[in-house]
Parts: structure tokens; C-alpha cells; sequence
């Protein structure tokens, strides 16, 4: 999904002095970013101090930060690159307006995150098995693109693309769901663990998934986003700010 955002930003004719890599996670993306704009001030934002700490790079400006609350002026980002973060953010209203208020009009968020259509066979497979719903809602195209206009982004873009990813068992889709930080912040999410009886059940429903060479597949619907800041500021009152841009240094670029 990084590589399919970064073509999609070369739609977009931008020279931005300043790009934050929201839910930059090891550094990866921020790295590829750097490389793209050599002239530019990168931070690399997330809420995790742990995957900052990873960062395969050791000269990169981080912030740790949640998406909801970021320490930044209003109008002082060029772009936002966000890759599969929003995701994972149990209410993605307060984030997209938190990402219109750093952004300078005219600024580019630029996003891909999971569509509705994402894991619709694992939700198969635990249709009947109880009331409860396993994995987290993602929205539809129409109503992430609502959410951007009142958010006060113009002129978005949307494309989805959809993927299929195969596995021998949920164990490692699992441990796939848990690697991009994805959890289920549903109000009807079962208030207990899922007990060993469960699982059972479930691994019988995913037989019915089944293809001829043992394993099954998983549909991954990708939603990529291209939304421009309109002309009118969206302000947080009484916020803190704690980190101009203009005291970061300008990035190197990306060894290698």
C-alpha cells in the first residue's frame, strides 16, 4: 500500500517544505518520502514510541504523538501521508480534522486506509456463530469521502483496488491483523475473550473457504486518497503547541 500511495502522489504537482508521515510506524514511508522531496522538512509522527524507536533510519525527526492531538501549529504542513493508519483509529473524525487544521490551504492529505469489503470471508466464516462482531468496521468509499468534506477537505480523489491474500490457517491472519495494528473497536465486540470452544467453531466455518490446495483467501480492499485542504482554517481552541516545524532540521536523503 506505501508503494501505491507514493505513485498516487505523483498526480499531484507538489514541492511541499514541509511533509508528515502520519502513523509512520518504523520509518519506512518517512524514508521513501525524504527521497521524494529532498528539499523538504519530514517528521515522522506516531503514537507508538516503541516502532519510532525502530526507525531503520537514526537521523529522523520523530514525534511521538496521538493522530487526534498533534503538536503541531495550524496551516504549517504542506502534506500528509498516511499510510493504513486511519485504520486503525477507533473514530476518524477528530484525526481528519486534526490533519485539516496542520495543513496550509491548498495542502494534500494523502491516505490509503482498509475499505468495507476488507476480510469479508472472515466475516463469513463467523456469521452464525454468535451476535458479536469480530473485526473492526471500515468504511465505504461514500461515506470516507463524506467524513473528508466535513473535515473541510475539496477536491478528493478516491480509487480503491481490491487484493487477495491466501493463508493455511487464522493464525497467521491473525498475527497479520495484530502487525498493522488493527483491533475491534465495535460497541458489539464480544466483552470476553473468545474462548478455545469458539475457535473451534470458527476453524470448522473456515473449512467451507477452503480452495483445492488446502488454504484460503482473503479479500483486502485498499481505498487510496488524494484530498486537498480547502481555503478555510479549521482551528482547535485552546490547543498546545509544542514543536514548530521551522525548528526541524531539513532531512538528508535516504541512504541507498
Amino acid at each position: 500500500t506505501r508503494q501505491g500511495l507514493l505513485e498516487r502522489l505523483q498526480c499531484a504537482a507538489l514541492q511541499p517544505d514541509c511533509v508528515v508521515d502520519l502513523g509512520a510506524a518504523h520509518c519506512a514511508g518517512t524514508i521513501a518520502l525524504i527521497s521524494r522531496y529532498p528539499g523538504a522538512r519530514v517528521l515522522a509522527i506516531d503514537h507508538s514510541a516503541n516502532m519510532l524507536a525502530g526507525a531503520v533510519e537514526p537521523d529522523i525527526a520523530t514525534v511521538c504523538a496521538e493522530a487526534s492531538r498533534l503538536p503541531l501549529t495550524d496551516a504549517s504542513v504542506d502534506l500528509i501521508f498516511c499510510n493504513l493508519m486511519l485504520a486503525c483509529c477507533r473514530d476518524p473524525v477528530p484525526v481528519l480534522a486534526e490533519a485539516r487544521r496542520i495543513l496550509a490551504p491548498r495542502g494534500l492529505f494523502a491516505f490509503a486506509t482498509l475499505g468495507q469489503e476488507s476480510f469479508r470471508e472472515l466475516r463469513t466464516a463467523w456469521a452464525g456463530l454468535d451476535n458479536f462482531v469480530h473485526l473492526p468496521p471500515h468504511p465505504d468509499m461514500h461515506s470516507l469521502g463524506a467524513l473528508l468534506q466535513q473535515a473541510g477537505f475539496v477536491e478528493t480523489v478516491l480509487d480503491s483496488d481490491e487484493i487477495s491474500v491466501t493463508y493455511k490457517d487464522f493464525t497467521g491472519l491473525a498475527a497479520d491483523l495484530k502487525a498493522t495494528g488493527s483491533s475491534n473497536h465495535s460497541i458489539r465486540r464480544n466483552p470476553g475473550l473468545t474462548g478455545r470452544q469458539s475457535g473451534h467453531l470458527l476453524a470448522e466455518s473456515a473449512n467451507r473457504l477452503r480452495g483445492a490446495d488446502g488454504r484460503f483467501a482473503v479479500t483486502i480492499q485498499l481505498i487510496y486518497g488524494l484530498a486537498w485542504a480547502g481555503t478555510e482554517q479549521n482551528t482547535r481552541p485552546g490547543q498546545e503547541i509544542n514543536i514548530p516545524l521551522s525548528k526541524l532540521s531539513r532531512q538528508p536523503r535516504a541512504h541507498g
